[in-house]
This record gives structure tokens, sequence and C-alpha cells, in this order.
């Protein structure tokens, strides 16, 4: 519709003439003064620039299955766990308040692309200048000068969203990327300069987000995070190549008036060395163990080499990686609460054939949900040596794991394994799903394994595993039947059920009628049955339960509609689904 209102010379649209009251007047919002529609950008802006999301069970177990309300974080660590007659249970330590969940977006970057007009309303206000794209690629960087005439349009009460990246980055960084020294130097020359800009507005910012080619190129915390920011929700500092063996510049004196504060944060990532960076931080550590946390995500971080003794002899490498993996864990206990915890991309030296010279602390993990994406398998047994919980959620992606690894969770989602040795680890698992995605050498024998171990399994996930088969699964599931039948005649003979009341019984969460994604409360009562199992109190007992839901999913095999009434008739939840296999063309 062509709009006919007469427009004000380089201002806002004049008002429409009064027309007769008979007449219907057609207003497009087109038509609204300028005023009045940068009024409503504005109302835009606040109401959706930072929203707080509500926390429910879906958003506590995300990106799991399974929940715990703050009340039921408790007080015992599970490494010294002791099952008496009366003994009260108490799961780990940590804060009993839930993080504040906020969404971070910039409404006014997507008015501002509808059309010319309101562009040129959005750039009349301030908040537009709130969010901050800074470049710093060797073509067409952003001036320093617009950045700092930039921040002066913004007035001090409006927070920003502080964004440092580049245009585009090299193709191949997953491969062998030959690393550029010049192009090294230069974006860790450009970064510097940066950060003497934004040093300053640090305390204004909501967020604050770091992405750049090299990890050299990461501002340090220590040097140029100054004074409170009462806003700061999210803190980033990511790179996508790890520049090993980047030595920590000497720790600053700070004045008790300019110590970085950051009493809102809830989203933190940190690549490696600028993690170790904070830990040498008393301030950083004092705030960080009274947060909640709704993430944090630590990455790349490439174990130094031994430091040399008196007699500049290197210290034993064995030792020297214990010391190292102790400290981060103790580091990583520190932190208040998190919801969900990442360790992406550590490297250690392997200590497989290397006793433990010495002897793990027993610190608490204060998480619930715990992604680990390419880590060593002897890293994964020393980390948890050194750590007492009960995790809801336990994501291991591109990671070994062993029976000494494995900790004590509900929900276990692994994918893309290197190897098969998560079978043997699956022993120690007593949790109630299990979740196998996208490991090409599973087999027909390894699903009678995952029968056999998982005793307390209700729920079994497989997706992309193309060698197994139907007749596989069918006799998963009768084996499990089997052993299910041979515990209910032990309990009769017995004169009760061992393993509690519920076992049998589906409950609420298992039920076929509902979402297919359904969710579990994690409580101490349900804490207190799996300590028992996972450290063995039950004695030799075979507490086998049923398996009440199974999906097989990208799986090659079409399933017979004889078959699928097999198991429908033998498993209350039952989904197959058939891989799509696109045709290309020649």
């Amino acid at each position: 519709m062509m709009r006919k209102a007469a427009r004000r010379k380089g201002g806002p649209p004049a008002v429409h003439p009064k027309a007769p009251s008979k007449q219907r007047i057609v207003v497009t919002i087109h038509s609204l003064p300028y005023e009045l529609l940068s009024t409503v950008f504005k109302v835009v802006h606040y109401e959706s620039a930072v929203v707080p999301r509500e926390i429910t069970p879906v958003t506590r177990a995300h990106p799991g299955t399974t929940y715990r309300f703050p009340s039921e974080r408790g007080e015992l660590c599970l490494q010294n766990f002791v099952v008496e007659p009366g003994f009260p249970w108490e799961a780990p330590t940590c804060k009993k308040t839930d993080p504040k969940l906020v969404s971070i977006s910039f409404p006014l970057n997507t008015l501002a692309s509808v059309c010319r007009e309101w562009r040129a309303v959005a750039q009349m206000l301030p908040e537009f200048w709130s969010r901050m794209d800074i470049l710093i690629d060797e073509q067409k960087p952003t001036p320093l000068s617009h950045i700092r005439a930039q921040a002066d349009r913004v007035p001090l009460h409006i927070p920003l969203n502080i964004l440092v990246t580049r245009r585009d980055f090299p193709e191949g960084l997953r491969d062998e990327y030959k690393v550029d020294k010049n192009e090294l130097k230069r974006e860790s020359t450009r970064s510097k300069e940066v950060m003497e800009v934004l040093a300053p507005l640090i305390p204004k910012c909501i967020s604050f987000v770091f992405l750049v080619l090299h990890s050299s190129s990461l501002p340090c915390i220590s040097q140029y995070f100054r004074g409170e920011a009462p806003n700061l929700c999210a803190l980033k500092l990511k790179a996508m190549l790890d520049d090993k063996n980047f030595k920590l510049p000497p720790l600053p004196n700070i004045p008790a008036g300019e110590v970085f504060k950051f009493p809102r944060l809830t989203n933190l990532e940190l690549f490696g060395y600028t993690f170790m960076d904070t830990c040498r931080m008393m301030s950083w550590r004092t705030q960080i163990h009274e947060l909640s946390l709704d993430t944090v995500v630590i990455s790349n971080f490439t174990a130094p080499p031994p430091p040399k003794d008196e007699d500049e002899e290197p210290a034993k490498e064995s030792i020297w990686v214990q010391e190292l993996i102790d400290g981060l864990s103790q580091h990583i206990s520190n932190i208040g609460y998190v919801r969900h915890l990442t360790l992406c991309d550590l490297t250690f030296p392997p200590l497989e054939t290397v006793p433990f010279e010495n002897p793990p602390r027993t610190e608490i993990l204060p998480a619930d949900n715990l992604t680990m994406d390419n880590i060593g398998e002897s890293f994964i047994e020393r980390f948890f040596s050194n750590m007492g919980t009960s995790l809801c959620y336990f994501n291991l992606m591109e990671s070994s794991i062993t029976a000494e690894g494995m900790p004590l969770v509900y929900h276990l989602h692994i994918s893309n394994p290197p190897d098969g040795s998560f079978l043997g680890a699956l022993s120690q698992f007593c949790g109630h799903r299990l979740d196998i995605f996208e490991y090409d050498d599973l087999t027909d024998k390894d699903l009678l394994t995952i029968a056999r171990s998982c005793e307390q399994l209700r729920r079994l996930y497989i997706m992309d595993c193309p060698k197994i088969t139907v007749n596989g699964v069918k006799k998963m599931i009768e084996l499990r039947e089997e052993l299910v039948n041979k515990r209910r005649d032990g309990d009769k003979q017995a004169g009760g059920n061992r393993g509690g009341k519920d076992d049998f019984r589906m409950t609420e969460e298992d039920d076929p009628g509902s979402d297919t994604v359904s969710f579990m409360e994690a409580n101490r009562e349900r804490d207190y049955v799996l300590a028992k199992k996972y450290y063995g109190y039950d004695g030799p007992n075979e507490l086998y339960v049923p398996i009440h839901r199974l999906e097989v999913l990208d799986h090659p095999q079409e399933l017979s509609a004889a078959d699928r009434r097999w198991f429908k008739k033998k498993v209350r939840s039952f989904y197959w689904q058939t891989a799509v296999v696109e045709e290309i063309e020649s």
C-alpha cells in the first residue's frame, strides 16, 4: 500500500489531517510519527534485550533428562560413603540457590533491518549503539576511533553488549592448519590495542565476548578487568587455535577499589589459560565460590612441560601431571554451583601405566550436569578420583572411559566414542538411562553386555549404530526379561523385594503415554539407593529391573510389522526409526 502521508523535509512524517467523521481512515505502522515509533522501539528493546527465563524441570535438566531441586543438594562426599544403620544420606554440598537464567538478544538490529526509515529511527536511539561489534581482521578492522565514538554515544545507564571477533576465519582449522606467525603477531597486537580502549567499558557490560583465531590474542582477566560490573551476565573468552605453552603475565597488584566484581554472572566460558589466570586471583576465587552459575565452559588447555628443580632437572612427569589435574579439580570444586559444566579439549600426558603417587584429595563437584568432550581416559579417572558427586547427566563425547573413571550418574550419554572401552565401564553404571550415539562398532554382542551390566537401566536410546540387528535387539530384550524374572523369583524366596518397593512399578516418568523425552527428579532417597549400588553395599544381589523405554534411531534396517508388534508387546514404550538415505545424482 502506498503511503500518502505528507513528509517534512529531513524530519518525521507529518500528522494526518483530520478527516471527515464518516470517512474511514486506513493507518499503517509507517504512518506513525517518528517520536511514537522510537518509543515503541525502546519498549521492545527493554522488554526483549534481557529476558528472565523460567526455571522449570526442563531448564534444570537441559541437556539431560534428570533434574535436582536446590533443597536436595546435601553435604556428603561420596568418596567416603559408608552405609550404616540410620546413616543420614546427603548428596555433595553446593549452593542451594538456582542461577538466574536470562536470554540476551538485541532486537533493535532486527527492527533496523526492516526498511530504511526504521533503520533511521533505530539509529536515533542511544540504545542502538549499545551493541558493539568490533572486527580485528587484517582487512578493514574496526578503527579505534570508531570504538571510542560509539562508546561516547551510549549513556552511562545503558548496559553494553560487546563482541570482539573476526569477519571470517581460515579454512581447515580442524585439520593440520599451518600457523601464520605474522598473522598471529598482528592479531595479538590488535587485540591488545582494542582492549586498551574497551577496558574502561567493561563495568558497563551485560555481555562481553571475545572470539578470535589465536588463544594468545585473548585478554587476561587479571590484566584488563577492573571495577564492578553489576549487570554482567555473560563472559566468554574463546579462540579457535590453542597457542600451546603460552606463559601467563605476572599478576599485578590490584587496589581494593579496582577489584573486578561480577555479582550477576550466569554464563562463563574461558579458554584454558584464561581460566588458569583467574585461578591465581584471590578476589575471583572468593566471588566464584558464592555464585550459582547456569553454564561454565573450560576448553583447550594443554599441560605445560614439568618445571625444573634446583639442579635444573625436570620434575617427574607423572607427578607433575597429577598435580596439574588435582589443581584443576580443586579450582572447579571452588565454584558455588553450576547447572551445566563443560570440559573440552583438555590435553594431558597419559597416566595409564603410572600409579598415582600422590593420594587424591577429596573435592566436591558442584554441578548437576557434566559434559566432557575429547578428554583422555587417564584424566577422567584421576579427575573423578578427586571428586565426590551425584551427577544428573554425564555427556561423554569422543572420549574413552574405564570402570575406574565412571562417576555416579543417573543419565549417561555416550557419543562417537573412539573405542569400545566404555562397554567395560558400564559395569559401574547404576543409572536409569543410557544413550549410545554414533558408534559404528556397536554389535549385537555388545547389546547383551549392556543387558547384563546395567542392572538399574530403564531407558535405552541407540542412534546411528548400523552394525546392530533387529534380532540382536530382540535377544537383548529376551536376556533382560530372563534376568528380571530370575530376580523376581529370588525376591519371592527371600520373602521381599531386595531392591526397593518401586523397582518393578512403572513410574510416571516411564509412562509411554507421556512425552517421548520424559524427565525424572533426583532426590536424596534416589541418591541413597544409587550410591548403595555404586559402592557395592547391596552385596552380590543382582537387582535387575525391566527396560521400560527403548528407541533405536537412524538405523539402516527396516522394521517389519511383525517385529514391531513383538517389541510393543515386550517393551512399554518402543520406537524404531529407519535412517533416510539420500540419493546422490551422478
